[in-house]
């Protein structure tokens, strides 16, 4: 059942290791595809619900719509109580309303929602739908794919899906881990297929795992050719509308007035994309693979992942600096087929070819030429390679060099055991894209109290940060700490050096958090790549006896290494510690989760050490 709540259902799975929180009874699945690549799409479904947790989950059903190139109709819907009474869904618990993303976006949208509000759903009783969308007019003209898996975390007893297509038409099908294939006897004129999943026990979703298109057993058919041919299809259109008008001339001169510097000129024109065009994802007729025209964009400020390559890529056109859009997948997938899907890729970023860099102006504040941790090591389709020809090229991964963050603490410890003092950072890459992030997420007005949340009850401070939407500028930020009596004062005692604020200096603990299940049997996106510093100045009070002060750490794995080191000078205390992660791709097996496992207990030991005093 293919719920449009799934990662929801993944969450529910995690916390719920002894069994899976439904029980997939049924799934039928029909595509009905026409010659000129629209189709109908029906899909009966019936579950059991085996948890409490997942009655919210299932007990209503949303399904999503474009008014413009689809309908969508409810076959039927009821729910099966455990003594066998049928409770159908009546009329008045079927909504259509306009979806978030249509309300925030009038201009641009129509997406619609349908949702099935299931009635008396309960431990042990079962829900049935049956629906049917219908592909008014193809997503791109005279084609059509679909890409049909299952997941990992329900049990699933029974799933087919059947596919039915002219015999003019030539498919490339492909499938991993089903039975089933071409039907005899087909209707005349027609191809059909037919593929059944085989059936499975629901497992516990583990930590960063892949997408379950990547490792589940899945069935494919596309009338593509080949990945150049889909380049083309989005480009035939695209390209009509990163056409820059007079207006979109003007800005372009405007934000690069005085620099004359090409290089310098895109990251202006991306600087100005990332702070003033707001991401709302919106579709309408074909607005869910083909961009607005640049003017329009430019008019509304708004628009999704391809408004905003199609109007930086108008900008850089002005100043006459070449671009492409790169289709790339933003989910945990890694996984891009052979044959050729359009669902292998959700989300476009942009490509420079003189510069051979990528940008993404869709977050609004990733610096120029970082990429998000969801893209890195990804294949993207590179619309127009600078050559006139689509490529599947490897977006760059994290590492060291580029993506690195420094954190400081500098805290003197009062003869009460107060401990009073600054923290503050600076990054680059990623790490910088990560804290710009943090702080845009806090409101201006309650930055000074930011502190005083994170301390609680050990303590008050205040804080401050450059904007963290201003590209144009490096990000820093600093904080102030007064801990009372925060070190047990006089001795004997222990206590570990504090290091920085939440996440600002903690740069340690979100690589632990990761690495918190002892083993996995699942891959996994690579975690933590890029370098990591934390400098801590600790000022004892003078005259205070320090017996022991923690040993140094040195450890080394194939995919880079953690070191500390701790000098004493007097009073002062400085440690150093530094976690450098580089990997030669995105995905981690679960032999290399093991070896990073052993990395971070050696960290985990560490950071918890303590300086012993009398």
């Amino acid at each position: 059942m293919r719920i449009q709540a799934g990662m929801a259902l993944m969450c529910l799975m995690a916390a719920n290791v002894h069994a899976a929180p439904i029980t997939q009874l049924q799934s039928d699945t029909t595509y009905d595809l026409r010659a000129d690549g629209t189709y109908t799409f029906e899909q009966f479904t019936r579950v059991r619900v085996e948890d409490p947790q997942a009655i919210r989950i299932v007990g209503q059903m949303p399904l999503q719509y474009s008014e413009s190139l689809q309908s969508l109709e409810i076959l039927e819907a009821y729910t099966t109580t455990r003594d066998g009474k049928r409770i159908d869904v009546t009329p008045d618990k079927i909504r259509d309303q306009q979806s978030p993303e249509s309300s925030r976006a009038p201009m641009f949208s129509d997406r619609k929602v349908k949702t099935m509000i299931f009635p008396q759903v309960e431990v042990g009783a079962t829900i049935t739908s049956r629906w049917r969308r219908t592909q008014l007019k193809p997503d791109f003209a005279g084609f059509f794919s679909m890409w049909e898996t299952v997941g990992r975390v329900i049990d699933l007893e029974s799933e087919t899906v059947t596919l039915r297509a002219p015999a003019s038409l030539a498919l490339q099908i492909d499938t991993r881990g089903v039975d089933g294939g071409a039907v005899d006897n087909p209707a005349p004129g027609m191809h059909e297929w037919r593929w059944s999943f085989k059936p499975v026990k629901g497992q516990p979703a583990e930590p960063r795992e892949l997408h379950r298109r990547d490792t589940s057993p899945y069935v494919m058919a596309s009338t593509y050719s080949s990945y150049d041919q889909l380049a083309a299809a989005y480009n035939v259109r695209s390209a009509l509308m990163a056409k820059p008008s007079a207006e979109v001339r003007k800005l372009a001169d405007e934000i690069t007035a005085g620099i004359k510097d090409k290089r310098a000129q895109a990251r202006a024109l991306y600087g100005w994309v990332s702070a003033n065009i707001r991401y709302v994802s919106i579709v309408l007729d074909h607005g869910g693979y083909v961009p607005h025209a640049s003017q329009d964009i430019l008019a509304a400020r708004y628009g999704d992942c391809k408004d905003h390559v199609t109007l930086l890529e108008a900008l850089l056109a002005a100043k006459k600096i070449r671009s492409s859009a790169a289709l790339v997948q933003s989910t945990d997938s890694y996984f891009v087929p052979k044959t050729v899907v359009i669902g292998a890729f959700n989300h476009a970023i942009t490509y420079l070819p003189d510069f051979d860099l990528f940008v993404d102006s869709t977050p609004g504040m990733l610096p120029f030429g970082v990429l998000t941790p969801n893209e890195a090591g990804k294949q993207a389709l590179v619309i127009d390679n600078g050559r006139g020809k689509a490529e599947l090229r490897t977006l760059p991964m994290p590492n060291a060099r580029d993506d690195w963050v420094v954190s400081r603490v500098d805290f003197t410890v009062s003869e009460d055991g107060t401990v009073t003092g600054t923290t503050s950072g600076e990054s680059a890459g990623l790490y910088e894209a990560n804290e710009r992030q943090a702080v845009s997420a806090i409101p201006q007005d309650q930055l000074p109290q930011f502190v005083n949340r994170m301390l609680g009850t050990r303590g008050t401070g205040t804080m401050q940060a450059s904007d963290p939407r201003d590209l144009a500028r490096p990000f820093t930020y600093s904080a102030t700490v007064d801990m009372p009596k925060y070190v047990k004062l006089p001795g004997p005692g222990a206590t570990a050096q504090p290091s920085g604020i939440g996440r600002f200096g903690g740069t340690m603990m979100q690589f632990l958090q990761l690495m918190s299940n002892p083993t996995r049997t699942q891959p996994m996106a690579c975690p933590g790549a890029g370098r990591r510093t934390e400098i801590a100045q600790f000022r004892l009070p003078p005259g205070l006896k320090v017996t022991s002060v923690p040993e140094s750490v040195k450890q080394a794995v194939k995919f880079g290494a953690y070191e500390s080191k701790y000098e004493r000078n007097g009073e002062v205390i400085v440690s150093t510690r530094t976690l450098t992660l580089e990997y030669p791709g995105a995905v981690c097996s679960a032999e290399d989760y093991a070896q990073l496992r052993d990395l971070a207990t050696a960290m985990r030991q560490d950071v918890r050490a303590q300086i012993v005093y009398e």
